[in-house]
């Protein structure tokens, strides 16, 4: 890996790294709307935990009808699992 690189990791860090290089998320009220592609990407780090952790395919399909959140609520709940909200 060269010098200054950060090697890829599938946590949150990168999240948190947004956010304060625009705000400080510790005190300010009001914090910025983070932009969809990051909320896309911290979903696909999760989505690849999961796999990586289970060693199993997460497959959520949604209907034209269903939000994302919908769609993994949804599959929470036929696979048996506590969905956090």
């Amino acid at each position: 890996m060269a010098a200054a690189q950060e090697p890829d990791n599938i946590d949150k860090e990168f999240l948190r790294k947004w956010f304060t290089q625009r705000c400080d998320p510790y005190r300010d009220a009001v914090l910025p709307e983070a932009p969809a592609s990051l909320v896309a990407e911290l979903s696909r780090r999760y989505l690849m935990s999961y796999e990586v952790l289970t060693a199993q395919p997460f497959s959520a399909a949604a209907s034209s009808k269903q939000t994302a959140s919908e769609a993994v609520a949804a599959w929470f709940l036929s696979n048996d699992r506590v969905a956090v909200a």
